[in-house]
């Protein structure tokens, strides 16, 4: 079995003096966020439709790069969704699809 290419960062992600909110968020995206999407066979028919929908998922490991992508967000007129503990690191979620393809817009041309 083939070890686990490991593609996230250990060193904490804050933002620099000078640095826009917006580079800086797509960084920290960069460094340890992911996407998910539906799945869309799941998305209707029996028994139950999915309530999982479109989420850009920006991990942080601390308690000053949480503050930081919290208000950076902000600032660049994403709302994010409450955050919440995932293992040792927490999760800034962004919810929805048309927010998430404007997070990846930006993110693409950043």
């Amino acid at each position: 079995m083939a070890a686990k290419e490991q593609t996230t960062t250990q060193t904490p992600v804050v933002q620099q003096p000078g640095e826009t909110p917006q580079r800086y968020i797509v960084r920290a995206f960069l460094a340890r966020g992911y996407v998910r999407v539906p799945r869309l066979e799941d998305a209707v028919g029996p028994p139950y439709p999915t309530k999982k929908g479109y989420e850009v998922r920006v991990v942080v490991r601390s308690d000053e790069e949480l503050a930081d992508v919290v208000r950076c967000m902000g600032e660049i007129g994403f709302k994010s969704g409450k955050p919440f503990k995932k293992h040792a690191s927490w999760a800034v979620p962004i919810y929805g699809q048309i927010e998430v393809d404007r997070f990846l817009l930006m993110v693409a041309e950043t």
